[in-house]
């Protein structure tokens, strides 16, 4: 599919989400860490903050326990040195994780770390990063975002031969994991702009598997994690229905590959701590993304 409005944002449509009823969730008690969040007011869109989500988080039936909110360029200040206007966006996100403290909202906590957002043919570059820096922490969000659109319309079979190539030789440096999810706006397979009604789980299981699965084939449940996207992929489902689709992919994984790729991995490699552990205070709760130079036609995006 070659359409202009894959690889951009778009304003999640309430009506059009409500033509269908909320699905209900599946193993609605294996506990889940979100390890992709944005909280933002993006362009025309309406404002997505922490009480947003926690209206859909409640509404999902998911048993969600923590979260980690993704910087996303939101509230930069608009005065003062240019250097330190990027600061705005940490004071934002400690008045949402103080929203959060409150109890008012949600009881999902909150964690930080790196990412790496890039494009499929920018896995090497990774590759490379992580070999230079063995000690790094570094997480691969979107499944290395494999693009669908623009000019690799029409080159699934090849696109999905070079991501597959990538990601096994991304396997050999220890210090990677993987975000899953966030493939709607990238991989650009479900044209959601026309479709008059939102897709099932199972239909957008049966679109993502072939980049999910092969993730947790190749890496092992320790190194994966799962990632809801949101609010960027309320574009095409509900905060429910997403995570519907990753337990679709999922069912024939074992219990405790289960607890790794819901919660397990995130706690680790975002450093949480018990739950339950008061002492514990993840200061900034802000993931900070590292991003490559984009050697290729596509659009920037943020998802």
């Amino acid at each position: 599919m070659g359409y202009p409005f894959f690889g951009r944002v778009h304003c999640p449509n309430e009506e059009w989400l409500a033509r269908t009823a909320p699905e209900p969730a599946l193993e609605p008690d294996l506990p889940i860490v979100d390890t992709h969040v944005h909280l933002w007011h993006f362009g025309e869109c309406a404002p997505y903050f922490v009480p947003e989500y926690a209206r859909d988080l409640e509404a999902s039936g998911h048993n969600v326990e923590a979260s980690v909110f993704v910087e996303c360029h939101a509230m930069y200040r608009a005065d003062g040195p240019e250097h330190l206007k990027c600061v705005g966006e940490t004071e934002f996100a400690a008045g949402m994780a103080a929203m959060r403290a409150s109890g008012k909202y949600t009881k999902s906590r909150v964690a930080a770390g790196i990412d790496a957002s890039i494009f499929h043919p920018q896995i090497p570059d990774v590759i490379s990063l992580a070999k230079a820096h063995p000690a790094a922490n570094i997480v691969l969000i979107h499944c290395g975002s494999p693009i669908g659109h623009s000019a690799y319309a029409g080159k699934e079979a090849e696109v999905h031969g070079f991501w597959l190539a990538g990601m096994k030789e991304l396997t050999k440096c220890p210090n990677v994991s993987v975000k899953m999810g966030g493939l709607l706006i990238n991989i650009g397979n479900f044209d959601f702009t026309t479709a008059p009604l939102p897709p099932d789980s199972a239909t957008l299981a049966s679109l993502w598997r072939p980049y999910i699965e092969p993730c947790i084939e190749i890496f092992g449940a320790e190194r994966c994690m799962f990632a809801s996207n949101f609010p960027v992929d309320k574009a095409v489902a509900r905060y429910g229905t997403i995570w519907n689709v990753f337990k679709r992919i999922t069912a024939g994984c074992s219990d405790e590959e289960k607890r790794a790729l819901y919660s397990g991995t995130a706690k680790r490699v975002c450093r949480h701590a018990t739950f339950g552990d008061q002492r514990y205070r993840p200061s900034p709760w802000l993931v900070r993304r590292a991003r490559l130079s984009l050697p290729l036609s596509a659009p920037d995006r943020v998802g």
